[in-house]
C-alpha cells in the first residue's frame, strides 16, 4: 500500500502539471503543497519511537480545525470553554484523528 507522502508526491506532481500547462510560475497553494508532509496520527509517531521514550502525543486543533473563524467571534467565557474541551480531547483517538497537526513530546531514549 502506498504511503500518505507517496500520495502526495503523486499529487505535488499534478499540480506541478497544471502549474506548467497554465504556465503559472507560482501559486500559493502550490508552494504550500511542496512544503507539506502528510501523514496519519500512527505513521508520524513511529517517526519517533526508536529515539524517544514518549511523554505525550496529542492532536492540536481536535475537530475545530475548519472552524477557526468561529472560535475567533466569541466571547472570553465561551472561548475557554471550548479551548477547555479541545485540550480534553487532544488525546483521545477521536482528537488525534480530527486533528491537522500533531505535537509528539517525548524524552530522548538512552543509548545502549
Amino acid at each position: 500500500m502506498d504511503s500518505l507522502n507517496d500520495r502526495h508526491r503523486a499529487v505535488g506532481r499534478h499540480y506541478d502539471e497544471v502549474a506548467y500547462d497554465y504556465e503559472v510560475t507560482r501559486l500559493e497553494q502550490h508552494s504550500a503543497v511542496e512544503r507539506a508532509h502528510f501523514t496519519g496520527a500512527a505513521e508520524f509517531r513511529a517517526l519517533f519511537e526508536g529515539a524517544f521514550e514518549e511523554a505525550s502525543f496529542v492532536g492540536l486543533e481536535s475537530f475545530t480545525g475548519s472552524r477557526q473563524k468561529i472560535f475567533r467571534e466569541l466571547g472570553p467565557d465561551a472561548q475557554q470553554a471550548w479551548l477547555d474541551l479541545v485540550e480534553a480531547m487532544a488525546a483521545t483517538a477521536e482528537g488525534i484523528g480530527l486533528s491537522e497537526h500533531f505535537l509528539f513530546v517525548g524524552r530522548p531514549r538512552s543509548a545502549g
